[in-house]
């Protein structure tokens, strides 16, 4: 049985195609019994205004709210295969938990050398703590490559819920990556990438993945509010 404390992939109404705040977010954590979550709203490239601001401003919230501890973050987007990212390392010290993805780029460029480049360059990013959706087929890369660079800096691994609704064919592929992130030990984050409240610590599909896969609990690093924190703080930097 799997459980998941601390929800790693949330959006709020910063995102235009999300339709809950994060006081909403927060109070429906609550509500599923979660300890904490991650607000990681998109970076710059996909929104449909300039948000650094809303990223710099994110330290007014309090840590701890409605009895849920409360981590900034952000959902970045990969732009190109040499690891560029859309918020500057100035926004990203500022955050604890970043996730980086590919969402939207030049379908002219889009192919498994190419993705598998770009996730191995953006995981050497000092600021970035996860690989989101890595298994959704747009952008296929090399799993065996990307999972031991992965290793290599200690870096996470998502297992999305929200891709096996919304990205047809990931299944396969999340399998896949499961099952190298368990033989390489590689840490994965179990997240409901939530685009409204009532999707927060919904982890059904992504748990049934799991369990075919018989995926080590210890590897999950967001199983308890302990663990992650304890991951996060392995990863600071002054």
């Amino acid at each position: 049985m799997y459980s998941i404390k601390v929800d790693t992939h949330t959006h709020s109404v910063i995102c235009e195609h999300a339709y809950s705040t994060i006081e909403e977010n927060v109070r429906h954590a609550r509500k599923k019994g979660l300890k904490g979550i991650v607000s990681t709203d998109h970076g710059p490239d996909i929104s449909p205004f300039d948000n650094h601001l809303h990223f710099y401003n994110l330290d007014i919230i309090p840590t701890t709210f409605y009895g849920v501890r409360f981590f900034k973050g952000a959902e970045v987007n990969i732009l190109d295969n040499t690891g560029r990212v859309d918020l500057k390392e100035d926004y990203l010290k500022r955050l604890d938990f970043t996730l980086a993805g590919y969402h939207r780029i030049n379908k002219d460029l889009i192919n498994e050398k190419y993705i598998t480049e770009g996730y191995l360059k953006v995981l050497e990013n000092p600021y970035i703590h996860c690989l989101a959706h890595i298994g959704q087929p747009a952008y296929k890369c090399d799993y065996s490559l990307v999972v031991k660079q992965a290793k290599k800096y200690n870096k996470v691994i998502e297992i999305n819920n929200n891709s096996f609704h919304i990205r047809p064919g990931s299944e396969e592929n999340c399998l896949e990556v499961a099952k190298l992130c368990k033989e390489n030990g590689v840490y994965i984050a179990v997240s409901s990438d939530s685009h409204i409240a009532t999707m927060i610590g919904d982890y059904t599909k992504a748990f049934e993945l799991l369990k075919k896969a018989d995926f080590p609990k210890e590897l999950i690093v967001n199983r308890t509010l302990e663990s992650f924190t304890s991951y996060l703080k392995s990863m600071k930097k002054d």
